[in-house]
């Protein structure tokens, strides 16, 4: 204040500046009246403190329910979903997801995919066209692909997608797949290496058609060779039942992820140490993460984890043991 007094002291532009302090001037004021009226006592008080007005109390009040109110917005509304989709320009448009796996699309197929994987149980994935192929990365997420009304449910395999006649068409080029109806998720087939189905509300096995039209053919009629080709198809629908009792349905919500070591020594080397066998010259990653129901009979976990390659297993020397070993 010294200072600012100074300054305009200074300026030849004002004339007979005058510092009014307001709490001096209405002390003295007091001083005064009391020297007349010494009975009454006036307390002596800071002018300068101010009552903040009504308005601007409730200027601040309304200031801050909306600043809490666009918190609250920011928190509650929903995030986006971290998907994105691409549309192929051309046919063999190729794109690579996040994990690595390439899918190769006909010109005018749409694909609907996460770009990334966090937080999530499945890689879904949404196509809508005419035709796609996918090579898709191994991985502990099951890779999903909603298609029509079908879903094919993987790990890691080749596959293509396509539509023909009205009816979808599958062509399993490696691995393993399960496919789907999505209005029947009990309605499905276990797909393997070169397998080819069609499905029109139901899945028809294009090789079995194929058998089935060299015996109609009655010039063609060979029954030695239809008996043949009969435990043929009977050996392989044997196959895929037995598939589908050994390869993990990941809808199941029993299935947890687990450490190989742990479910190695804990669960089955401690547990089960009478019965269950591990072969020293055993050698495995204790880390690799595995998918299994553990409230499932013994028998059944080791053929889970045969069929996801990473042991293989045999009886013993006694009746009821069993001998893991190295995947052949």
């Amino acid at each position: 204040m010294n200072k600012i007094d100074s300054i305009l002291k200074k300026s030849g532009e004002i004339q007979n500046f005058h510092n009014l302090d307001i709490n001096q001037e209405w002390n003295a004021f007091i001083d005064i009246v009391e020297s007349h009226y010494p009975e009454d006592r006036i307390s002596k008080f800071n002018l300068d403190t101010k009552k903040t007005p009504l308005i601007y109390k409730l200027m601040r009040v309304a200031a801050a329910v909306l600043l809490i109110g666009f918190l609250a917005v920011d928190t509650l509304a929903p995030k986006g979903d971290n998907r994105s989709q691409y549309i192929a320009q051309k046919d063999n448009d190729v794109i690579e997801l996040n994990d690595g796996s390439i899918i190769t699309l006909a010109q005018g197929t749409t694909l609907d995919y996460p770009l990334n994987y966090d937080n999530q149980s499945k890689r879904y994935v949404y196509l809508n066209g005419k035709e796609a192929t996918f090579s898709v990365t191994r991985s502990i997420l099951p890779f999903v692909v909603h298609y029509d009304s079908i879903q094919v449910e993987v790990i890691g395999t080749k596959f293509v997608l396509s539509s023909e006649h009205n009816a979808i068409q599958i062509k399993n080029i490696e691995g393993t797949i399960r496919v789907s109806s999505l209005s029947n998720p009990d309605q499905f087939v276990i797909m393997h290496t070169q397998d080819e189905y069609s499905f029109d509300g139901k899945f028809i096995d294009k090789n079995a058609i194929e058998v089935g039209e060299v015996a109609d053919n009655i010039d063609s009629y060979d029954p030695n060779k239809l008996a043949k080709e009969e435990k043929h198809a009977s050996k392989n629908q044997q196959k895929i039942t037995n598939t589908q009792r050994s390869v993990n349905d990941f809808n199941d919500p029993f299935y947890s992820t687990y450490k190989l070591g742990s479910i190695l020594k804990e669960f089955l080397g401690k547990q089960h140490k009478k019965s269950i066998k591990i072969e020293r010259k055993f050698k495995y990653d204790p880390e690799i993460k595995v998918k299994l129901n553990l409230q499932q009979p013994i028998e059944t976990i080791l053929n889970d984890l045969k069929a996801q390659g990473f042991i293989d297993f045999e009886k013993g020397s006694c009746e009821d043991c069993l001998i893991i070993s190295a995947p052949k």
